[in-house]
């Protein structure tokens, strides 16, 4: 079936060079109208997560571009599960370059995507990181919405992701933070940093420098 051959590419344990990759994706993709091919590779069919998932969790780029082709919007379940893949991988490049993070009123006033730098090591402890943000219309944004955040991935855990009974690989997991500016009831502004959901719980030691 259509669904057996992409779950074969996102468990290979060897990686797939990507024409040969994106000629399998294809052939598959003729069986099925692109709707129903988009809805097949958006759904948790595989192990519970979506082939989107999977192809980011065992880094099969090729896969990953093959699929997204015939995906012109992330549906929300699958949205979730890109999310859950960044935060297992620790991956705050791929989370910013698919727009996962959290979505306010920059898309309607044509606001450029806020800018976020994350380090970690380089004589940071363990579960240490500097995060810098650089927010696009600031100020506009705010005084229209009285609720701004934006979202980002860093720090975490080593887990263990498994892949039916073959694939077992331990990697690093992250957290989504979010740096909240809002209203308070009391009408003053607020700061707020907060984990987002997929995050395991943790106690941050934070300073913030504007």
């Amino acid at each position: 079936t259509v669904l057996s051959r992409i779950r074969d590419i996102v468990s290979a344990p060897d990686i797939i060079d990507t024409p040969s990759v994106a000629s399998i994706v294809n052939a598959c993709a003729t069986s099925l109208s692109v709707a129903e091919f988009s809805d097949l590779l958006q759904s948790p069919n595989i192990e519970g997560h979506t082939a989107l998932y999977w192809a980011i969790v065992n880094e099969q780029q090729g896969a990953f571009s093959a699929f997204t082709v015939f995906i012109t919007k992330f549906s929300p379940v699958c949205s979730s599960d890109l999310r859950l893949a960044c935060v297992a991988t620790h991956n705050q490049a791929l989370f910013m370059q698919l727009g996962l993070g959290y979505s306010d009123s920059k898309r309607s006033l044509g606001c450029p995507p806020d800018d976020v730098q994350v380090h970690e090591g380089d004589g940071l402890g363990e579960n240490q990181f500097v995060a810098g943000i650089r927010i696009r219309m600031f100020r506009k944004r705010l005084h229209i919405t009285q609720d701004l955040g934006v979202e980002f991935v860093a720090g975490g855990i080593y887990v263990i992701i498994v892949l039916g009974v073959v694939m077992m690989t331990s990697i690093p997991a992250g957290r989504i933070w979010m740096l909240r500016f809002y209203m308070g009831p009391n009408g003053r502004w607020r700061i707020g940093l907060s984990l987002s959901q997929p995050s395991f719980p943790a106690r941050p030691d934070a300073k913030l420098l504007v």
